[in-house]
């Protein structure tokens, strides 16, 4: 750290970097930082440890990056950046095929994670799946069973676990804000609260089908497999149209449901 007086920072703010990681820099000393001395904060995160890379100094680090992404003059004081290529380390657009059909995917990187961000759309076979009536196999419209989730995954990509959601939640509080709760979700479609859909995720409110096989909880619900289980009963994420604090919930539900399906690469 002794290098940083190297800039001739105050010596405060130094040692409150080295000894308090946790303590959340105000609005002003950020400001000083990103307008006056772009080569200091590099160095400030670069002596971050990875065990304390969560709460504000997570939050500080996020703005740091977004600061980054919209002044080119502070490209190169970035970890990801090699000659004169730059690439953000999240929200980035792509794109996954299917070898079995050829049906394509978008896909979108946050942070380490590459999710599917639309339904997966396999044919599994008769009984394995159910369909919306006359709606012709569109991907928006197919439900799996938990073990024929499973069965769909892409090669190269798994269903979600806890800790791929979690983490995306935890991605979309930070990044996000106060609108998380909505920026998973579409746009329009839902009885109550449409979404902002801010990451491209779209999250429909088409419901699930029951034990019943009845379907259920349309316009207010848009429910996906996760790939573990809580003893006999799978977990999955439940997006609704009164999430208050983080994009969705992780319950475990019966195996009987039929859900949608998004991918995470392994």
């Amino acid at each position: 750290m002794d290098e940083l007086s190297d800039y001739g920072y105050p010596s405060k703010l130094i040692t409150r970097l080295k000894d308090e990681w946790h303590a959340r820099l105000s609005e002003f000393e950020i400001q000083m930082i990103f307008e006056d001395n772009p080569p200091l904060l590099h160095k400030l995160m670069a002596c971050v440890p990875t065990d304390a890379m969560d709460g504000p100094m997570v939050r500080f680090m996020i703005q740091w990056q977004k600061a980054l992404l919209t002044d080119s003059r502070w490209f190169k004081y970035h970890p990801s950046f090699k000659g004169n290529e730059y690439k953000v380390k999240f929200g980035i657009d792509g794109s996954v095929t299917d070898p079995r059909d050829g049906r394509a995917y978008k896909t979108v990187q946050l942070s380490a994670c590459t999710i599917v961000k639309n339904e997966v759309c396999a044919n599994a076979g008769s009984g394995k799946i159910w369909l919306a009536e006359n709606l012709m196999f569109k991907s928006d419209d197919v439900f799996y069973s938990f073990d024929t989730a499973r069965e769909v995954c892409l090669p190269g990509w798994h269903l979600p676990t806890k800790e791929d959601v979690t983490d995306l939640q935890n991605f979309c509080d930070l990044y996000i804000g106060e609108e998380a709760p909505k920026c998973l979700k579409s746009t329009d479609g839902w009885d109550y609260n449409n979404g902002i859909d801010s990451l491209g995720f779209n999250a429909l409110p088409k419901g699930y089908t029951d034990y019943e096989n009845d379907l259920v909880h349309t316009g207010n619900t848009a429910a996906f497999w996760l790939g573990q289980k809580n003893g006999d009963n799978p977990y999955s994420l439940s997006i609704t149209d009164f999430s208050e604090n983080l994009p969705g919930e992780i319950a475990a539900i019966s195996d009987n449901y039929k859900l949608s399906v998004r991918l995470v690469k392994d």
